[in-house]
């Protein structure tokens, strides 16, 4: 270089200034001697042709420290470049792990979510069963008194079934009877005129406990309770 070889034109002693003031601020960093720092500039001052003996060995030491502190920093460069790649993979691990932690929490929030809503239903579920159970004692129990109340108008119904069969059991008889005392020379008509007037007649009584105004009136329920029963 230039520097090195003494080869600055005059006219660009500047330029020549300001080289050497960054070569001994890259000695200063390469850690050489104090002795040697100081000796490094004024022999660069010098042309190579006018250096002396010890100023051509200051640049020659001072070359060797620039090139080992050049090496250092490069290899410090690749060692720092393998911990930033070791340290991109771990970040790039601990992203996939954080990924898949992330992933696993939706799945266990969804799960969670789905248990709470199965829950729900189960228990609106367990309240209609309740509620369905509660009322199935007062239908039984309505279901009871409709049962006893259709048994006693049938039983009734059955009653004045007997009581209607023996009624009429009877007027055959009392028919028969009054068609055996009347002479064998009666005539027809006569004969019909005594029929008409023993149908005519009103039936026995009922019994004192079975009022008359009731017995249509239960017979008619009954009646009405088979026809909704069929």
């Amino acid at each position: 270089v230039p520097l090195k070889s003494g080869t600055f034109p005059p006219k660009e002693w500047r330029a020549r200034q300001k080289a050497i003031a960054r070569a001994s601020e890259i000695l200063t960093q390469a850690e050489i001697p104090a002795s040697l720092a100081a000796a490094v500039p004024i022999a660069l001052k010098e042309r190579l042709e006018s250096r002396t003996d010890f100023g051509a060995q200051a640049i020659e030491h001072a070359d060797i420290a620039l090139r080992e502190h050049i090496a250092s920093i490069a290899t410090q460069l690749e060692g720092h470049q393998a911990t930033v790649e070791s340290q991109t993979q771990a970040v790039a691990k601990a992203e996939g792990e954080v990924k898949a932690a992330e992933a696993e929490l939706a799945a266990t929030l969804n799960a969670q979510i789905e248990a709470e809503n199965t829950w729900v239903d189960a228990d609106s579920a367990v309240r209609d069963l309740k509620v369905a159970i509660g009322s199935f004692g007062e239908t039984g129990e309505q279901l009871d008194s409709e049962l006893m109340a259709s048994r006693t108008s049938l039983e009734k119904l059955q009653s004045l079934v007997g009581r209607f069969e023996g009624l009429r059991a009877s007027t055959e008889v009392q028919l028969m009877d009054a068609v055996a005392e009347v002479p064998k020379d009666v005539s027809a008509e006569v004969l019909a005129h005594k029929v008409e007037d023993m149908a005519a007649q009103p039936p026995a009584d009922p019994p004192a406990d079975v009022p008359a105004d009731s017995v249509e009136s239960e017979g008619h329920h009954a009646v009405s309770t088979e026809s909704s029963a069929a």
